[in-house]
């Protein structure tokens, strides 16, 4: 699952968007006009050419050569992924009526009215004008913000299934005690990584005036930060000893517990290898420690590290559990998946994707 669709960035939006819907039956024959049937949902011509010229002008549009119709090439490199990501979205419906997780309109509208506020400043008119140049309707992004909608609530329902006793994280910490003493000052913190020092002092006076950081993150386009929107937040571990951003450490060591800090500014080596162009001109961290500092050589308590043995034991176990079952629950449906003559895809495109990207504050 997982596909981290960047919704409202238009040239990334043209490779995900689809209106898939279909119509719903109780039977999983083709019918006329069909491309495919996936178990009850219906794909059609219709859908399908809709699909193909969006993705045919956004190739336009990037000065990407179209290959001509009717050729091995366009088969390949437009109809057959059109077509993959119109079925992909339909398995995605199904197997969220099997986990009886749903998305109300209200969550979706939600979602789109929050990410028209990112990418446009909340411009309804530059909204509407990307949407005319790359050939998509109000219909195609609300489909397709239900999908990743249904996304994440088929993940959370995943890894809800997986549970981690109190005998598992005793064994863990019994077979891994010399990972619990420290060998160089660590510290948690909450932080922010902002791209100039006007968005970095909105930000600061924001978190102080209470507002949530992942609220924080998304008013002033931080560059990376613990608490990103749409994800539970999770506290950075640094260590002393080398491998993060050296005014970040400077900075995190003497910070009081509990407290948004001042402005950090990132050392100049660290924005030439690590943040090229997204400083305006410099960037900055705002970091409030979690935690007391703890110094080298510290040994933790099993009830000190039990919640960071426990969290990290079901990551680790979700993320299995959460690959095996939707690779089974897709495997189940493309067995309930028919295609008309010639539109059958090639096995590499029938695995649903998955992408991740993650930033972290270092070197």
């Amino acid at each position: 699952m997982h596909r981290r669709f960047p919704i409202i960035s238009l040239v990334a939006l043209v490779a995900t968007v689809a209106a898939c819907g279909g119509s719903s039956g109780s039977s999983g024959s083709l019918q006329s006009g069909d491309v495919a049937v996936v178990e009850t949902i219906h794909v059609t011509h219709t859908q399908l050419d809709h699909q193909i010229a969006i993705v045919v002008k956004g190739m336009s549009l990037q000065k990407q050569t179209v290959p001509t119709a009717g050729s091995t090439a366009y088969k390949t490199q437009v109809i057959q992924p059109a077509l993959h990501r119109l079925v992909q979205n339909a398995e995605v419906q199904l197997i969220a009526q099997q986990l009886k997780v749903s998305a109300t309109p209200a969550e979706v509208t939600t979602a789109l009215t929050a990410a028209i506020k990112q990418y446009y400043g909340g411009d309804q008119a530059k909204y509407q004008a990307d949407l005319t140049k790359y050939g998509l309707s109000t219909a195609d992004v609300h489909e397709q913000f239900l999908i990743q909608a249904l996304e994440q609530k088929i993940t959370t329902k995943l890894q809800n299934e997986v549970k981690v006793t109190p005998q598992q994280v005793q064994d863990y910490y019994n077979q891994n005690k010399a990972q619990y003493t420290t060998t160089a000052d660590t510290r948690t913190v909450h932080y922010l990584l902002l791209p100039s020092k006007a968005a970095a002092q909105a930000a600061l006076a924001s978190l102080k005036a209470g507002t949530a950081e992942a609220d924080v993150f998304t008013a002033q386009h931080a560059i990376d930060g613990d608490a990103k929107p749409g994800q539970a937040a999770t506290p950075l571990t640094f260590t002393a000893n080398g491998g993060f951003e050296a005014n970040f450490v400077a900075a995190g060591v003497k910070q009081p517990t509990g407290v948004w800090g001042p402005l950090v500014p990132v050392s100049k080596s660290y924005m030439k290898s690590r943040l090229t162009g997204q400083c305006k001109p410099q960037c900055y961290f705002l970091i409030n420690p979690v935690s007391a500092l703890v110094k080298k050589g510290t040994k933790q308590s099993f009830d000190a590290v039990t919640t960071q043995i426990e969290t990290q034991l079901k990551s680790t176990q979700q993320q299995a559990h959460v690959s095996q079952r939707v690779q089974a629950l897709f495997k189940a449906i493309e067995k309930k998946t028919t295609y008309a003559t010639g539109f059958a895809p090639p096995s590499s495109l029938t695995s649903p994707t998955t992408t991740s990207s993650t930033t972290t504050a270092t070197s």
